[in-house]
């Protein structure tokens, strides 16, 4: 009987608050959470038990319980047309990420939701069309849960036309802020490729975590992609915001340099580890608590702020923009955690506000990238400036070096080449103490043969004497001017003959080294002195000389007018001819050609 009584007031007290319905106004959005009334299911029961219920009146524009996957929010309204007229309205569910969101009108029941988008469906939140016929009342039940993230939304009554424009606007917008996100990224996976710095990669790599997961949290992925991926992006919240703090993590150590600071840079791999070991032990549907994960971004992003604020006094200037970009992020993060965990509930009036703070942070990076390579660029300059005076001070310093050891070896060069002219000075007077001596000797001989044999003798020394003469009297103690040393040569001998009607013609354009210069002298000597002794049978004739050089091939031509000789006769004595073809083949390595008829002509040809 009591039981009776006191389900008949309950029914009576439902039929007296649910008698007080919400008219249709003009207005081109009506909040209906403020004049509905709500039941909180914590035992996943049926509609028609739950129709039994006592639903009551909510005041507030907004529900917020947090990450609570426990409990179904049902909503009761009734909606009535006074116009003469049929009218179209549609119910918006004000959060993409509700799993489920099922209308009961009637007998009819439909479902939105995360994991019930239609292909039909063009819009980004749950959404129910409703008509209306002329002067109609509606009774609506709606039942809401989401057992990932936070269980919290608003339910608004939108025209057709106003739906349809918000919708789009924020289509655009988050396409909008998609396209400068993904423009961040292109430029700094340039700016990797150019630089190999590994920050540039690491901030790619958290651009794309972060692309994916506000793609996820706007509701632009669950409209576009299919139910199953819906579904499994669904249950990776933990691990998706994970993998993306820990990216957070890697660039900031990077970018920051924090492996100078132990401390701080230990923190921040305790961070990394702590997130992967949470994200299969919080992040399952057996064992699901997000709260776990969203404290510890939270402790990261204070944490963040302050080791960029610390590594700047400390001297890292490229932490400006960095320290700019969280501080922005850092606010809006906060409201957002603080909204997820229940504590406030501002978010539905900023849904974008996230959003514009991670598009104004990732700008605010770049402004650090920018700024870093400026800096790196000052410090380059810098560098350069100090490089460029160093090396103006060791070009200095080298080149007084270079002056004082060039002096130097300009005195030892000089005191070598005295010594040199005096080498071959004494060589020469030695060569003329062995003539004076061989003269002594043949002046005492009677034998006017002998006294001949003597004179070709002398004749020899001479040429080798004149070589030395002629590096002593000169500055260049490496090499003979040929000419100059033939046509002095071919004097001496000349004179010694005393044949006035022979004429010498010399001309020779060739540098050689003293030792092979003595062997073209013994040549001409032999070939010369032959010429002057047998060749002329009247006293009167002339010798042609012709020595040239191209590169380190050298050719003498010898040639005088005398008789020449026939077949193999040669002159009476051929010790110098003999001479002459040894000198050329074995110490010249060299060949020669002789034609002896009419007049003598050799020519002689080696090279160096």
């Amino acid at each position: 009987m009591n039981s009776f009584i006191f389900k008949f007031f309950v029914l009576l007290l439902l039929g007296v608050s649910y008698s007080n319905a919400l008219v249709l106004r003009d207005d081109p959005s009506q909040n209906l959470l403020e004049q509905s009334k709500v039941y909180f299911d914590q035992e996943f029961r049926s509609f028609e038990a739950i129709k039994q219920e006592l639903f009551v009146p909510y005041h507030q524009q907004h529900i917020n319980r947090s990450f609570d996957a426990k409990t179904v929010i049902w909503i009761y309204l009734e909606l009535e047309n006074k116009l003469d007229e049929d009218v179209n309205k549609i119910i918006e569910v004000d959060n993409p990420l509700l799993e489920s969101v099922r209308l009961y009108e009637g007998k009819t029941k439909k479902v939105r939701g995360m994991l019930h988008v239609r292909k039909e469906q063009h819009s980004i939140n749950p959404a129910f069309i409703l008509h209306f016929h002329a002067l109609e009342k509606k009774v609506l039940w709606i039942a809401v849960e989401n057992r990932t993230t936070a269980l919290q939304f608003s339910l608004v009554l939108k025209s057709v036309d106003i739906f349809e424009h918000d919708d789009h606007l924020k289509q655009y917008t988050i396409t909008m802020f998609l396209g400068i996100i993904f423009a961040f990224f292109t430029y700094a996976f340039i700016l990797f490729i150019y630089t190999k710095d590994i920050s540039y990669l690491f901030y790619t790599f958290y651009l794309v975590t972060l692309i994916f997961q506000q793609m996820t949290y706007v509701g632009f992925l669950p409209l576009h992609a299919p139910l199953w991926f819906s579904t499994l992006d669904s249950m990776l919240v933990v691990p998706k915001v994970g993998i993306m703090i820990i990216a957070a993590i890697w660039f900031a150590q990077s970018f920051l340099k924090t492996i100078a600071f132990k401390k701080l840079h230990r923190f921040y791999n305790v961070l990394v580890w702590f997130l992967v070991i949470q994200m299969p032990l919080v992040g399952t549907p057996w064992f699901y608590y997000p709260e776990v994960t969203v404290l510890t971004g939270l402790v990261f992003i204070v944490f963040n702020t302050y080791v960029g604020i610390y590594v700047y006094l400390n001297g890292n200037k490229q932490a400006r923009f960095f320290i700019a970009g969280w501080l922005i992020l850092i606010l809006a993060y906060l409201i957002m955690i603080f909204d997820a965990l229940g504590v406030i509930s501002v978010m539905y009036q900023f849904p974008n506000l996230l959003m514009w703070a991670t598009a104004l942070e990732a700008l605010f990076l770049l402004l650090a990238f920018v700024d870093k390579l400026n800096i790196l660029q000052q410090e380059k300059n810098q560098l350069d400036a100090q490089l460029l005076c160093e090396l103006h001070s060791r070009n200095a310093i080298v080149q007084e070096q270079v002056e004082t050891q060039t002096h130097d070896l300009n005195v030892v060069l000089q005191e070598k080449k005295a010594l040199l002219k005096e080498l071959h000075h004494r060589v020469k007077n030695n060569l003329q103490l062995i003539l004076s001596l061989i003269r002594l000797q043949s002046n005492s001989l009677p034998c006017e043969e002998k006294e001949r044999y003597f004179l070709d003798l002398e004749n020899r020394i001479k040429a080798i004497s004149k070589t030395h003469e002629n590096l002593y009297l000169n500055d260049n103690v490496d090499t003979i001017d040929m000419q100059e040393y033939i046509e002095t040569l071919v004097h001496e001998i000349h004179m010694g003959y005393a044949l006035q009607n022979v004429t010498m013609q010399v001309d020779a354009v060739a540098l050689m080294p003293i030792r092979e210069a003595v062997y073209v002298g013994l040549v001409v000597n032999e070939l010369v002195t032959n010429s002057m002794k047998y060749a002329f049978e009247k006293g009167a004739g002339s010798i042609k000389i012709s020595f040239n050089q191209q590169e380190k091939n050298y050719l003498l031509v010898y040639e005088d007018s005398g008789k020449g000789y026939e077949g193999d006769a040669k002159v009476q004595n051929s010790v110098g001819l003999d001479l002459v073809a040894s000198l050329v083949q074995v110490q010249l390595s060299g060949t020669y050609e002789v034609v002896h008829k009419g007049h003598l002509k050799y020519t002689i040809g080696f090279s160096l």
